[in-house]
């Protein structure tokens, strides 16, 4: 009775990663943008690089994805990460959409930001929207601000 009872206990431990549901998005580049503060320029951008998300549905966690380095750390009710140089959070998942973002800066005294990068999956469409401010060096104060789509499927494994 007690190995029947072992047996159960072991069985229901290792059937616990059986419910994850981890899924592999392939998003696809659709249209880009990308303006320059200091020489007041705005192009179009064309052949971006394809993003891939991992995320666990079930637990409503981002594993893989651009600018996106944890999220195990909770404040504030947000999911978050600190490297020191950077830091970032995921906000809580809705209905429609998953979002995260990430503020790196020029050293650990967090004084002098450098980027900021925020991304959005729209959870019905499959479309992501993504947006990267980048402060260029210098004394004065001009940024580049890069947004993309990109339309996202979910992608099987190979193997």
């Amino acid at each position: 009775m007690k190995k029947l009872l072992a047996i159960m206990v072991l069985g229901l431990l290792f059937s616990g990663n059986g419910y994850a549901e981890v899924i592999t998005l392939d998003c696809k580049f659709v249209s880009g943008i990308e303006t320059n503060d200091k020489y007041q320029t705005e192009k179009k951008l064309y052949n971006e690089i394809n993003k891939v998300v991992i995320l666990d549905v079930k637990k409503k966690k981002i594993i893989q994805a651009d600018y996106h380095y944890g999220g195990d750390d909770y404040f504030d009710g947000y999911s978050g990460w600190d490297t020191g140089t950077s830091h970032g959070r995921d906000s809580p998942w809705s209905e429609t959409r998953i979002q995260w973002e990430n503020f790196s800066y020029a050293g650990s005294n967090r004084k002098t930001l450098m980027s900021t990068y925020s991304a959005e999956i729209n959870r019905v469409s499959g479309q992501m929207e993504t947006s990267l401010l980048f402060k260029l060096p210098g004394k004065n104060d001009y940024y580049m601000l890069t947004k993309n789509m990109y339309q996202c499927s979910k992608k099987d494994k190979l193997f």
